[in-house]
């Protein structure tokens, strides 16, 4: 088959890449699964309080809306000495693990056009406002990346990588392809998973979900026009 085209949003900590062909109702489903989701994680624990609490909380809430998860993914894997680490980079081959095969060089494609893309787009300041926690200068305090991308395909089908790492350099403003010295981090968990949004449970509170985010979605939702 041939693959998908692309729109990408910014939604809380998270980069999806929508494809073209979800209906209307599929795209406002999948806005509003991951916005209540990242919402209610943030309330209840904070990503940069407790990670693994929090990515906990966020993929239950999920699950809660009716999303089924058919796998899941999780690895602690402190980079080689030597190694430079950039987050987009790192993110990618765990999506591209669980994402179907024809569509890797249209969310590549996507994803390098976004890199392009100046670091004082809005879209991109948004992310980083909520993904990124800057350390002290006296470096006693370690910076903090706390990032999902997510690809949502017809069907609600789902497939998602997140990052979480603490790093003593400095984070730029172009952190997404910022090289990062391995030696300069602390924690270092990539995740990822694929899930399918029931529809059959999700009709249920479909209705209320989307009246409840209506003011909140236009307030965190930017799409990063590329």
């Amino acid at each position: 088959m041939d693959h998908y085209d692309y729109t990408l949003w910014v939604s809380g900590t998270s980069l999806m890449l929508l494809a073209n062909a979800l209906s209307a109702q599929e795209k406002v489903d999948a806005f509003d699964v991951q916005l209540f989701a990242w919402l209610k994680a943030e309330q209840d624990t904070g990503a940069f309080t407790a990670a693994d609490d929090w990515q906990h909380d966020y993929l239950n809430s999920q699950q809660g809306l009716g999303m089924v998860f058919s796998a899941r993914q999780q690895q602690r894997n402190p980079a080689a000495a030597g190694r430079r680490i950039k987050p987009l980079e790192a993110l990618l081959p765990a999506l591209l693990e669980v994402l179907p095969a024809t569509e890797h060089a249209a969310v590549q494609a996507s994803l390098k056009a976004l890199l392009a893309l100046p670091a004082g787009h809005p879209a991109l300041q948004a992310l980083r406002a909520e993904a990124v926690q800057d350390g002290t200068s006296d470096g006693k305090t370690p910076g903090a990346i706390s990032v999902e991308l997510r690809v949502v395909l017809p069907g609600a089908r789902v497939f998602a990588s997140s990052l979480y790492l603490t790093t003593r350099e400095s984070l730029a403003q172009a952190w997404l392809d910022a090289p990062l010295a391995a030696d300069s981090l602390g924690q270092l968990r990539l995740s990822s998973y694929v899930g399918e949004l029931h529809d059959a449970t999700f009709a249920t509170i479909r209705s209320d979900l989307r009246a409840t985010l209506k003011d909140t979605r236009n307030w965190y939702l930017l799409q990063a026009k590329i």
